[in-house]
């Protein structure tokens, strides 16, 4: 699994996001992220993170599986 950490514009909350195979956005970049309300605009606060720890992050950080994209 692949993550990255984005904030939508008016909120202090971060939020992770599965990023989809193939893609590897940066810090600072735009992304059109899904929701729990539908499709939105969010900027990365982070790089891609991959590797055998992102469950870990994930749980840590209490976010809920499966990820939205």
């Amino acid at each position: 699994m692949t993550i990255i950490f984005a904030k939508h514009d008016g909120c202090d909350k971060e939020f992770i996001f599965e990023v989809p195979a193939g893609m590897y956005p940066v810090k600072n970049d735009v992304l059109w992220v899904d929701t729990s309300q539908g499709e939105a605009v969010a900027v990365a606060t982070s790089d891609t993170i991959w590797g055998q720890k992102v469950e870990q992050i994930v749980e840590r950080f209490g976010a809920y599986l499966p990820l939205k994209r």
